[in-house]
């Protein structure tokens, strides 16, 4: 027997159908509807909140992938702007071996982050000076004391081929230009 009854059989909830012998068929009072009603709607709720937790967590994995990402492009492009860097540096320079002295320069970087490029480029041309062109081409044009009597013409192909010798590096311009020198 329900404790809502009283001793004469009715519902005072306010639904009179039903009666003490609780019959199953009959219909549902408004209160049970309202209990079920709230019931259906946590249900939804909750599976609602249960699939935006997963897209959440999809969306933080995500979120942490492309970070990942991005910290590794970063990490290349600081490479490849020190890479350019060291390149330049070494140009400036007067470096002859491009390739070797990059290697050089790198190694020096990386067992020194704190150091600068250029700081390691005056090292390694310190350290290793064959790498290296030796002063500028104005400095071996105007080195040669034996023309200060000469001919201008003599003076300026001799000049001429300090030059070439400096900037080519070639042998057989070299020699050329230590021949013009020794003769004149």
């Amino acid at each position: 027997m329900d404790p809502d009854l009283s001793g004469d059989g009715v519902d005072r909830t306010g639904d009179e159908t039903r009666n003490d012998g609780g019959d199953a068929d009959q219909p549902q009072t408004d209160g049970e509807q309202d209990a079920r009603v709230p019931v259906q709607v946590a249900a939804r709720a909750a599976a609602r909140l249960e699939d935006a937790e997963e897209q959440l967590e999809a969306l933080r994995a995500r979120v942490a992938e492309l970070e990942a990402q991005l910290a590794e492009r970063d990490e290349l492009l600081a490479g490849q702007a020190q890479a350019f860097a060291v390149e330049r540096s070494l140009t400036q320079a007067g470096v002859i071996d491009l390739e070797a002295a990059t290697l050089l320069a790198a190694a020096e970087l990386e067992r020194d982050p704190e150091r600068g490029v250029d700081d390691a480029v005056a090292e390694l041309k310190s350290a290793r000076p064959w790498l290296f062109r030796r002063g500028s081409v104005r400095k071996a044009a105007a080195a040669p004391s034996s023309t200060m009597g000469a001919a201008p013409a003599a003076a300026a192909q001799l000049a001429g081929a300090a030059e070439e010798a400096a900037i080519s590096g070639d042998r057989r311009a070299l020699l050329r230009y230590l021949r013009m020198r020794r003769g004149a």
